[in-house]
């Protein structure tokens, strides 16, 4: 059985559109998890109605608080630990739509190939057609996170784009797998006892870079990720992010994150480590400079 964690944040209609594409398309054993990251709106209601009238087609767990990504899923998946006939564990955002019958061939895949960790489907963009190609990307070069601390605000000759577009993977849809560094985080599978060994997400970054640190962890265990290209889904792509009331404050939460992840997974000498702080300490500044200025 492959057990599904889907975190919903103030997005309750959101989440029930992921569930009844899952519904239609899938054939495979599955239980689900939703857990509710502590939303502000109705979600809970909608969701806990929804449970009742499909007969507990999920479980639903409520948050305390919204710690945000990592902390929401670790919620679902230490629940789904304790299932003893689940034996993967897919990790499925809400904005995410099933279009064909994924998780059997990702799981098969899992079983053929010792050596894997994560896998994914290809992920196509809302029109169904066009690759997000955020499902394969190579681990960002510790420069562009340092660039994009001093260059917060202002992209000066291309240097962050340049390395974001060097990040990705070529996609041939032809291949049966293909090896990458960082899956999407909103649609990938592993087994349990591989998530469970890596201590699942770092729960202490809030938004972006959960990747990043899994592959870290992953490579420190000698697997590699995968995409499988031959299945794909639909992303949706920004849907919770959009219903935050104070993006502003999401995206330095995002650069916290990017910190975190630079000082404690790939900090190879004292050189970069004092980069990183001055780099750091500049945006922190330039945050608060702007907003003084936008409060007078």
């Amino acid at each position: 059985m492959v057990g599904i964690v889907i975190l919903n944040y103030n997005n309750a209609l959101l989440t029930i559109n992921c569930l009844e594409s899952i519904v239609k398309y899938n054939t495979y054993p599955i239980h689900i998890v939703i857990v509710d990251n502590a939303s502000t709106d109705d979600s809970i209601r909608i969701l806990q109605d929804y449970q009742r009238e499909h007969n507990g087609l999920y479980d639903l767990l409520l948050s305390d608080c919204n710690g945000g990504y990592a902390q929401g899923n670790n919620l679902g998946l230490r629940f789904l630990d304790s299932i003893d006939d689940v034996t993967e564990v897919m990790v499925l955002n809400n904005d995410i739509l099933f279009t064909e019958d994924i998780i059997p061939v990702l799981k098969t895949f899992i079983e053929n190939h010792p050596e894997a960790a994560l896998v994914s489907p290809l992920l196509r963009k809302r029109d169904g057609v066009t690759i997000d190609n955020s499902c394969a990307r190579k681990d960002c070069k510790m420069a562009e996170i340092i660039w994009s601390f001093f260059l917060y605000f202002t992209d000066f000759f291309g240097i962050i784009s340049k390395y974001r577009t060097i990040s990705k993977i070529p996609i041939d849809v032809r291949e049966e797998a293909i090896r990458i560094e960082l899956p999407s985080g909103s649609c990938m599978m592993i087994t349990k006892d591989i998530f469970r060994s890596i201590d699942y997400f770092d729960p202490n970054t809030f938004l972006y870079y959960e990747e990043n640190i899994l592959y870290q962890k992953i490579l420190s265990i000698g697997r590699i990720n995968y995409l499988i290209p031959s299945v794909s889904c639909i992303h949706l792509g920004g849907e919770t992010t959009n219903k935050v009331s104070h993006p502003a404050s999401y995206m330095k939460k995002s650069k916290a994150s990017a910190y975190y992840y630079a000082k404690n997974y790939r900090m190879k000498n004292i050189f970069t480590r004092l980069l990183l702080e001055l780099s750091y300490r500049c945006f922190l500044a330039e945050v608060t400079f702007v907003k003084a200025i936008k409060n007078r």
